[in-house]
């Protein structure tokens, strides 16, 4: 995920609700969770038209987070798998995809905890969300 893209994206998204006409744009929140908490307190301090913003549990340091999931000696690899994933979708391919549950240690997963697997691959109706 690029953090910069998605929080292009929310502009885009206040710029639309600001244009329709049932939307007060000088009430527009936003509110983000996890990592969404984290850029929507960079959001919240350079877009002034956002009134309000609520970040719960907010991701602060993405780097000082990622460096609890991935032991240190493997740091220099997954660094080099993201810059090769950039150096391929720059070629053309698409980007790489990975799980985020997984019980199999065989297969590349961001959460392998059984609470995660559980709570992600719970049934929701509607859904097009897929691990």
């Amino acid at each position: 995920m690029d953090p910069w893209r998605q929080i292009a994206d929310w502009r885009l998204a206040v710029s639309f609700l600001e244009s329709r006409p049932q939307v007060d744009a000088g009430r527009i929140g936003l509110w983000g969770t996890s990592y969404a908490g984290g850029r929507a307190i960079v959001l919240a301090t350079t877009d002034r038209r956002l009134r309000c913003v609520v970040a719960q549990v907010p991701t602060i340091d993405g780097y000082e987070q990622g460096l609890r999931r991935v032991p240190p000696d493997a740091v220099a690899s997954l660094e080099e798998a993201l810059a090769e994933d950039e150096r391929a979708q720059f070629r053309g391919e698409p980007p790489r995809m990975q799980a985020i549950v997984r019980d199999d240690s065989a297969v590349s997963a961001a959460y392998r905890a059984k609470d995660a697997i559980e709570f992600y691959l719970q049934s929701v109706p509607a859904s097009l969300w897929e691990n």
